[in-house]
């Protein structure tokens, strides 16, 4: 296995992931972010 693909792997992993994140926080962020910003203004 060469080097670079190692690298090209590892960056779509990367995005793939942060992509999972984006659309989980998409879904549950209506749910958990409310209560987060509840607890930091009081």
């Amino acid at each position: 296995m060469k080097h670079d693909e190692t690298l090209d792997d590892c960056r779509e992993a990367r995005a793939a992931w942060s992509a999972w994140m984006r659309r989980l926080s998409a879904i549950f962020g209506k749910e958990f972010m409310p209560r987060a910003n509840a607890r930091r203004v009081r």
